[in-house]
């Protein structure tokens, strides 16, 4: 926090989880300290957030047949808490989600975005434009997510080529009158 108030940042947001505390167990500690994280952050001007993979959408307990998705548990859970959610939207396709149907369900969650989009294959990320995401559709409920940000990224873009790639992401998402 010391850092992000130093460089004026507004969004303290937590981007991963070792795979060994994603089970229920983990997902209450992590709970916990996003809680705690937030409320610091209050006192300081600042929101906290969790950043989404793939891995938030399967069931928490799968050994005990309970079907509840992390990513709901964590929603639900840091309710009323000074924590809100980065979506990134690519994870949530990759998971065979539907990131609408999130913006419906949780309605004013979701300030901040990852746009980044991935081929038919579901496992080559390209810009953003070029990949089977429906960013009209998404973008149509922006007002509805809560959306105050978006971020353009590619995890995966040949060293060679990544700014090509960026370019190719930002200036297809320039051209898009439905994209703020």
């Amino acid at each position: 926090l010391d850092a992000a108030e130093a460089l004026g940042q507004k969004w303290v947001v937590i981007p991963w989880m070792s795979e060994a505390w994603r089970n229920a167990e983990g997902y209450h500690h992590l709970v916990v300290y996003l809680s705690q994280l937030g409320e610091a952050a209050r006192e300081r001007g600042m929101v906290a957030a969790w950043h989404n993979h793939e891995f938030e959408f399967e069931p928490m307990r799968p050994e005990l047949g309970d079907d509840i998705l992390a990513y709901d548990y964590l929603i639900q859970s840091l309710e009323g808490t000074n924590v809100v959610f980065e979506m990134d939207l690519h994870w949530v396709a990759f998971a065979g989600e539907d990131p609408v149907k999130w913006f419906e369900k949780y309605p004013g969650k979701f300030p901040l975005w990852h746009v980044k989009d991935f081929a038919a294959d579901t496992l080559t990320q390209v810009p953003v434009g070029q990949g089977v995401i429906d960013w009209e559709n998404i973008f149509s409920k922006a007002e509805l997510s809560g959306l105050e940000h978006y971020y353009i990224e590619q995890d995966v873009c040949s060293a060679d080529k990544s700014l090509q790639c960026l370019k190719e992401s930002i200036d297809w998402t320039k051209s898009q009158l439905f994209i703020p």
